[in-house]
């Protein structure tokens, strides 16, 4: 497994250069992946970005994108049947602790950290860093953005002069929200993939998406940390 590979060229992605340079390195890597095909029965590379397959997986020509393939739509979280089947003794003490009933400590934790949809059909997915931190805890917090809003993304918002104003409620093809980080026109493709948009419906006969923000958890955090990052800049 090759987790976070997109790390090394987002710490760079202002940077032509380096990119560049960063590119061919990872793509040596990978000409020494390939190299080891009969050693290797199963590959699997995550990442919250896309970066084109030619760009740095040219050798790698049979590499699956399984982002959003309703197959693999909870592979990334925690299911509403995974909660109330297999943590349900968690959420009766974090409802006890909170002093509410074991109904509402549900209903408070698909508010907080429900909500994310990576395909369509998905059914709704929870955080799983921020779900598992609140029954540990025994409290309702931002711990997923207690970890920081990432570097790139503010360098990205920055670079391109993007602005994050309404994209609640956007609607819009897959090639628009889902593109590869070389190609990216506006912020929608960084939060989509970043996991500060999720999708929300879909309509087929349009075959368009909409995009909104999954949780309260994202939409307090979201305000707040890029209000602490930009300070009186106008975003």
């Amino acid at each position: 497994m090759v987790g976070e590979y997109d790390t090394p060229f987002l710490n760079v992605v202002d940077d032509p250069d380096l990119l560049e340079q960063f590119r061919q390195v990872v793509r040596e890597f990978f000409v020494s992946l390939k190299a080891c095909d009969d050693h290797l029965d199963f590959v699997f590379l995550t990442g919250i970005t896309k970066f084109s397959q030619l760009s740095i997986f040219g050798e790698l020509n049979n590499l699956v994108d399984i982002s959003m393939n309703p197959q693999f739509a909870a592979l990334c979280g925690i299911t509403q049947q995974e909660l109330e089947e297999q943590l349900a003794p968690g959420v009766e003490a974090l409802a006890h602790d909170l002093g509410v009933t074991v109904e509402e400590a549900f209903a408070e934790l698909k508010k907080q950290y429900g909500g994310y949809h990576f395909c369509m059909p998905s059914p709704d997915i929870y955080n799983p860093f921020s779900l598992l931190y609140a029954l540990l805890e025994r409290q309702i917090g931002s711990y997923w953005f207690g970890t920081g809003t990432p570097a790139s993304l503010i360098r990205l918002l920055r670079l391109y002069r993007w602005s994050i104003a309404n994209h609640d409620g956007f609607v819009g093809r897959a090639s628009e929200f889902d593109a590869s980080t070389e190609s990216m026109g506006s912020s929608l493709p960084m939060f989509y993939q970043s996991g500060y948009l999720t999708i929300q419906e879909y309509d087929a006969h349009r075959k368009a998406f909409m995009l909104g923000l999954p949780n309260q958890e994202v939409s307090q955090g979201l305000a707040e940390s890029l209000i602490a990052h930009y300070g009186d800049e106008q975003i």
